[in-house]
């Protein structure tokens, strides 16, 4: 079975340490469990444990580093940014302009990123308005650092559209940059997106960090 995680955003160098200590305790353990089973007279085949434990290890590393941040800066090169976001969009499409709210659901591990962007009307007394809202999921995703020590979240997605159709199906492509100050933490950036008549639009999107739990609308 092919493993769920890779090793694309840890810090090289750190990594092969991990791994040195990882093996070299893993096979400690295995060799004292050995010992203890022979004292008991227990035949033991040995199967090349210590490999199958490293997978654990690594597989559970993977689904929850997340929740111990220092540890996170510890091993990975690239910044946390898993967590819910609010903010607004400002388009620009066919040259009329306007603006919808947004939130940005990130679901981020040590393996990879997936972005979860909703956006919607609201009226006078700021109640969201079904019909207009419409959802987004990114396809492609990466989380890159800029000569300028800046972090990117660049991201393909695809708009599923509105309830009633009268927003289209589109595919399109966020750029966002990083920007925290403080206990601030802010995503600001482009996108462009066109639909299956080749219309398209763009426009600016910032969203400040809300809280850790991922939540939907």
């Amino acid at each position: 079975m092919k493993p769920d995680f890779n090793f694309k955003y840890y810090d090289e160098s750190k990594l092969i340490l991990l791994v040195i200590l990882l093996y070299v305790g893993s096979e400690a353990l295995i060799n004292l469990i050995i010992n203890l089973l022979k004292a008991y007279n227990i035949e033991y085949h040995r199967f090349y444990p210590a490999t199958i434990l490293l997978g654990i290890i690594f597989w559970l590393i993977n689904k929850k580093l997340h929740k111990i941040p220092f540890l996170w800066k510890l091993l990975i090169k690239v910044p946390l940014i898993r967590g819910t976001y609010k903010g607004n969009v400002k388009y620009n499409y066919q040259g009329v302009e306007g603006d919808k709210h947004c939130k940005l659901i990130i679901y981020q591990t040590t393996s990879d990123i997936k972005v979860d962007c909703y956006f919607w009307d609201e009226d006078k007394n700021g109640k969201k308005i079904s019909s207009t809202q419409t959802k987004s999921e990114s396809i492609v995703e990466d989380l890159i650092r800029k000569d300028n020590g800046l972090y990117q979240l660049l991201f393909y997605y695809q708009q599923k559209g509105s309830n009633d159709s009268s927003i289209p199906i589109r595919d399109g492509f966020n750029t966002l940059t990083l920007k925290e100050d403080g206990k601030l933490k802010r995503l600001e950036g482009g996108y462009f997106s066109k639909n299956s008549l080749s219309k398209g639009n763009g426009g600016t999107i910032s969203v400040d960090f809300q809280t850790k739990e991922l939540k939907h609308i």
